[in-house]
């Protein structure tokens, strides 16, 4: 909302950017377990719905979720968070959420302080 006058430098004085240059940062270390919804998470709703006999709309009010939301996951336009996940699951006696171990990545960078998405992109591909 108004003219820029001048741009603020920030100088760093040279011993402070060569540490950052050589600088390396590592990513979390060990194997961390996450929690996942199953890919098929769409057809194990709906086939445990109609199992216990219900349509969307009194599955949805018995689940106290709105009808177009039950409709939308049955349908894979929506993904159930954790949370919602593991009430559908104790509702309709299904499974949806599997336990992941996920590996940990090195990445070292040399040029500044933080990572970027490019520098992970090119840690998982090389």
């Amino acid at each position: 909302m108004g003219k820029v006058i001048e741009k603020v430098k920030i100088k760093l004085p040279a011993k402070k950017k060569k540490k950052l240059e050589k600088q390396e940062i590592k990513a979390v270390s060990g194997p961390k377990i996450v929690q996942l919804v199953v890919s098929d998470y769409p057809g194990r709703i709906k086939t445990g719905r109609e199992k216990v006999g219900l349509k969307q709309e009194d599955a949805a009010k018995k689940l106290a979720v709105k009808e177009s939301l039950l409709h939308n996951i049955e349908r894979g336009h929506f993904e159930p968070n954790i949370e919602l996940a593991r009430k559908l699951e104790k509702f309709f006696k299904i499974t949806l959420v599997e336990m992941h171990k996920e590996e940990a990545v090195e990445a070292t960078k040399g040029k500044g302080e933080a990572l970027t998405i490019g520098d992970l992109i090119k840690v998982r591909k090389g």
